[in-house]
């Protein structure tokens, strides 16, 4: 029996790997940063959501 899709993300569980054997080295290259990038924003927010949890009301009333 072959496993559905999600109707949620259509691609979940559909192989990628032609997409990344058809890729030059510079794409590669991007691809990589973009994600380093994607990576590090998300970080960045989270501690930034976390900093905003931790703020007390007096500490805003400047």
């Amino acid at each position: 029996m072959a496993a559905a899709l999600s109707p949620v993300n259509p691609l979940a569980g559909a192989t990628h790997e032609g997409h990344v054997a058809d890729m030059t080295a510079k794409d590669k290259e991007r691809e990589e940063r973009l994600a380093a990038a994607l990576r590090e924003n998300l970080r960045r927010r989270k501690a930034q959501a976390r900093a905003a949890r931790n703020t007390t009301p007096e500490d805003s009333a400047d």
